[in-house]
């Protein structure tokens, strides 16, 4: 059965789910969704994108036109700055590309 049966429609194509994971644990990585109550069941599996895993692909966010490279960028750098505020600071004062 299509879990997205208007998007379908529309488009022509054929739509998945994904998970994007802006945590600071890098062990986490849950990837499925359960639940079962009073008959009902349902169970989704799906794939995963950590932030977390672009930590040494830096060069490579730089360069990337997609705005989305930025929001990555700031996300890591908050996780990297947390508890340090003035290091914080600084970099979005003389580091930001917005």
């Amino acid at each position: 059965m299509e879990k997205n049966p208007r998007i379908s429609d529309r488009f022509g194509e054929k739509v998945i789910g994904t998970v994007l994971l802006t945590d600071d644990d890098p062990k986490f990585r849950e990837n499925v969704y359960e639940i079962s109550q009073w008959g009902f069941q349902l169970y989704f599996k799906f794939p995963v994108v950590k932030l977390l895993d672009y930590r040494d692909k830096w060069e490579e966010l730089e360069r990337n036109p997609n705005p989305f490279a930025i929001v990555t960028m700031a996300f890591l750098k908050t996780v990297e700055t947390q508890g340090n505020d003035q290091e914080r600071y600084q970099w979005k004062k003389h580091k930001c590309p917005y």
